[in-house]
């Protein structure tokens, strides 16, 4: 498992979030799960236009031996 840091935009709101992904996933799957996670945290549908997505960086998760 990672953490992947991503930053999202939308209209002149910013901000970043932690999104779980597995090490395999590509990142137009990291940016469709940090969309499917903002879109449950904030209740409510995201605009169409001016929303963007971007990996700030891909954290690997220490695994317990």
């Amino acid at each position: 498992m990672q953490t992947a840091i991503v930053k999202y935009q939308i209209g002149s709101y910013s901000g970043k979030m932690n999104v779980l992904v597995d090490e395999n996933n590509p990142n137009d799957v990291v940016i469709e799960k940090a969309k499917a996670q903002l879109f449950k945290e904030a209740g409510t549908t995201l605009p169409m236009e001016n929303v963007s997505f971007t990996i700030l960086d891909r954290i690997d998760k220490v695994r317990d031996s």
